[in-house]
């Protein structure tokens, strides 16, 4: 091989492993970070508003550490400060699902079940406290949160909404049995 077809060539091998080493550090190196946080409920839609127990999966979350499953009002966008619900805005109802260890309890918790996957139980409710998700305006849902060792990072916040089924309405007819009540006659005509 001529000097100056040498040269192209090894330009055009060394630019080859400069392009593939470029495309490899772009990579996402974690399953965490490659992968959408998502939760699927067993219902979201026309749920009990006297309560009913949904199961809750998730997929795409980071299990080297914790977080908070809840059922609270939508306040903002998920992910940020203002996008997380506080107590007043949330239900009694949440589980904690993080790794057994060191400062976590040995029950009350809920483990991961694999890389970044949970799934569990979680009661909800139309109204509670001084929230009516039924209220026009008002959307409420499953919410994940970074646990109590993570203050102020948003990063595996999410927020599915719930809808309830509508209240049935019955409508009762009363006619008079009073004896003394005035009648009526109806005579058709031809």
């Amino acid at each position: 091989m001529s000097t100056p077809l040498r040269r192209a060539a090894m330009s055009l091998a060394a630019a080859a492993f400069v392009g593939s080493a470029l495309v490899a550090t772009a990579t996402p190196t974690s399953g965490a970070e490659a992968t959408e946080r998502a939760l699927t409920l067993s219902k979201s839609i026309d749920v009990a508003a006297t309560g009913e127990t949904l199961t809750v999966g998730g997929s795409g979350f980071d299990s080297t550490r914790g977080i908070y499953l809840m059922f609270c009002r939508q306040v903002g966008a998920s992910g940020t400060a203002e996008g997380r619900p506080g107590g007043a805005d949330c239900s009694s109802a949440q589980a904690w699902i993080t790794n057994p260890g060191a400062g976590v309890p040995p029950s009350g918790t809920v483990a991961w079940t694999g890389d970044g996957t949970f799934e569990t139980t979680l009661d909800v409710i139309g109204a509670f406290g001084t929230v009516d998700c039924r209220a026009a305006g008002t959307v409420c849902g499953v919410v994940t949160r970074n646990d109590h060792r993570e203050t102020g990072v948003y990063d595996q916040d999410t927020f599915t909404p719930v809808s309830f089924a509508a209240e049935e309405t019955t409508t009762t007819t009363t006619v008079p049995t009073d004896p003394e009540a005035p009648s009526v006659t109806v005579t058709p005509t031809s």
